[in-house]
Parts: C-alpha cells; structure tokens; sequence
C-alpha cells in the first residue's frame, strides 16, 4: 500500500508532465492564427441581385500561420487548416465557409499574392446551389503584379496590411454552377465581385 507521502509525490509529477505538455517536457505547440474583419464594394454581382452593385460586402477571415502543407513548389504553397474560416455578409445575409478552407501563397518575378478560399458556403435562409465539389470558390485575393515585397517566398504571412497591395484587392463569390435566392436565380456560373476598402487585425 503507498503512503500519503508517495501519493502526494505521484500527484506532483503527474501535474507537472501535464503542465510540460508530454511527459517527455516538451510543451505544446502554440496556436498561431490571425484573424481580419473586411469591407468591400460590390463593382459586379453577376445577376445575383441580393448584392446590389456599390453596397458594400463585411466579413471576417481567419488563418492559421501553422496550416498544414497541401502542395508546395519553387514559387507557390497550398495549405489547409480546420481553423482557416472565412464569412461573408451583405445586407444582413451572412454567408459562412464550408469545406476545407485553403490558403494560397505565390511569389515569383511576375506577382505575388495571399488569397484564402472557401471550396462551399452554408448559405442563407431560402438561397440553394450545388454545393458538389467543382471551380467554385469564395474567396479574399490580395495581389501585386509585379511583386512589391508584400509577400516573402511561400511562406504563410504574419501580417496583411490592404496598403501593401495595389493590383488587386478584392472579395470573389463565384458561384460556377448557378445559384438561386428568394425572388431569383442565376442558372449558370454567377461571379460576384467587390473590392476592399478596409482590412482591420482582430485581437486574439
């Protein structure tokens, strides 16, 4: 039978794997995400007249600096992560990602850009499409052509600041096999597009 001593000591090395993490010391890996909320104006919505044409598209989008590599080459990487999220909201339709959420880096001579996308949406009350895997995607796009330095290699970035990009800026809601909504439909690809006045960092 142990003693009350032995008990006690057993208590205190328990405590202290857990608080290293393993019982090996290593401590848990930190969770790295950085979160943006955005406003965009709508310059094209493709004959989904929900988004009305100089309104304005809010929403917030979240990426895991540590995401998980899916391809990878000299000037290009493509991650994933169940913590990428992005939503989307126009007139207080809100509209959130659905799937496996990507991140796209891309660095070469020609452009560099950031862009997280959505493969599928959970859509508003009323609104229906095919959400069968396929080209659509709904996207934020940051892009310079030619490259400014924004972007450092294929790395996933730190930090976005909306002022250092200048060619391209914009918010894609590309629904490629249709889409209907309360009062309409669109019956082939329907691409929404707006772009970004405003990025603001959200605190952790």
């Amino acid at each position: 039978m142990m003693s009350r001593t032995s008990v006690i000591l057993v208590c205190v090395l328990l405590s202290s794997a857990v608080a290293l993490g393993t019982a090996g010391g290593r401590a848990p890996v930190p969770i790295e995400t950085r979160t943006y909320r955005f406003k965009a104006r709508i310059n094209d919505n493709g004959g989904v007249t929900p988004f009305k044409v100089k309104d304005t598209i809010s929403g917030k989008l979240t990426y895991d600096i540590r995401s998980e590599v899916m391809q990878k080459r000299d000037e290009w990487g493509h991650y994933k992560s169940k913590r990428n999220a992005v939503t989307f909201e126009c007139d207080g339709l809100i509209f959130d990602s659905a799937g496996e959420v990507m991140v796209a880096v891309g660095c070469s001579e020609h452009a560099e850009q950031f862009i997280i996308r959505a493969p599928d949406l959970k859509l508003p009350t009323g609104w229906d499409m095919d959400h069968k895997a396929g080209s659509q995607g709904y996207s934020v796009l940051f892009q310079n052509a030619p490259p400014k330095s924004a972007i450092r290699g294929t790395a996933i970035p730190t930090k976005l600041s909306l002022s250092d990009f200048t060619s391209f800026v914009e918010v894609r809601l590309d629904f490629f096999h249709g889409v209907s909504f309360p009062g309409g439909a669109v019956k082939g690809r329907a691409t929404v597009l707006a772009v970004l006045e405003d990025l603001d960092a959200v605190r952790p």
